[in-house]
Order: structure tokens, then sequence, then C-alpha cells
């Protein structure tokens, strides 16, 4: 059995199904062995351009309190990355098929807000992936928690009545 990139010799005497739920945990033992070996974070998950597609549960989303909201205007992609594979959400990797290009932009806020240190980005994560339990950045306020935004029943967009 081959899962993860790391290939388990099956034992023929037990049924399939014990078989594989035996494979598994075997796997997911060296994977957190792995995990736990000095090995730079970009080679444990993918962090580069990383925010072009982070789709999450709502209930992850709302538990890590969304991206953190930095001082800083990069590696924020990445911090969410790590904040997720932090709080056990397993990171897919899309066949190549499936590949999305980033398409490079101009940052409006680099020239009041300074890069994210690379060295801090790398302990943070580090520190979160050895102790499985995200760094959550951002407070109650986060994602304009202390605005009272007004709802609508339906968005009008000029009036098409004629009346």
């Amino acid at each position: 059995m081959n899962t993860l990139g790391i290939t388990v010799i099956l034992n023929c005497w037990l049924p399939f199904s014990l078989r594989v739920w035996f494979a598994k945990r075997l796997v997911r033992r060296l994977r957190e062995r792995q995990l736990r070996q000095k090995v730079r974070v970009e080679e444990r998950l993918h962090t580069n351009a990383s925010g072009d597609f982070l789709p999450m549960s709502q209930e992850v989303w709302f538990s890590l309190k969304g991206c953190p909201e930095l001082e800083t205007h990069s590696h924020i992609d990445s911090y969410m990355c790590c904040m997720a594979a932090s709080a056990g959400v397993n990171q897919i990797i899309l066949p190549s098929e499936m590949r999305i290009y980033h398409q490079e932009h101009g940052r409006s806020s680099s020239s009041s807000r300074p890069m994210t240190s690379y060295e801090i980005w790398e302990q943070d994560c580090e520190q979160m992936l050895r102790e499985k339990r995200p760094l959550i950045k951002n407070d109650s306020n986060w994602g304009l928690g202390h605005k009272n935004l007004v709802e609508f029943d339906k968005l009008l967009w000029g009036s098409n009545s004629g009346k």
C-alpha cells in the first residue's frame, strides 16, 4: 500500500480491512515522526502563494479566527496554512492537471507596512507544528467584529421597476 508518499507492506494473513487500518496507522506514525524532524516548513506544507486557494470548513475558519490580521503585509496565507495544519486540518495537494497559477500583483500596502520577517514566521510555524496548537493572531474583533453591520433582505442595484 502506498499512501502519503510512504510504501507499507501489508500482512497477507489479516483480512484486507484490518491490513488497511494497520497500514494507515503506521503511515500516520511515520508522518508524525517526519514532521518532528528538523525539516523546513516549506518541505512539510505547501506555503508558496498558498492564499490563492485555501478552502476549509466554516467551523475551522471561525475557530482559527480567519487569516491573521498582521501589522506586516506578507506571509499571511502561509501563517494560515501553518495554523490550520497545527489544528489538525490536512492539507491536500491537488494533482498537476488541477494546477492554478499565481497572478503576480503589486502590494498597495507595502509602503506603509513592513514585510513579515521570514525568521519570525518560521519560528512561529515550527512552534505551531511541534505543539499541534495554532497561534491565533486575531482577537474577538477580527473580520470587522467590532463593527455593527446592517443586514438587508434584498440587495437593490437601482430601480428596474419603471414605476
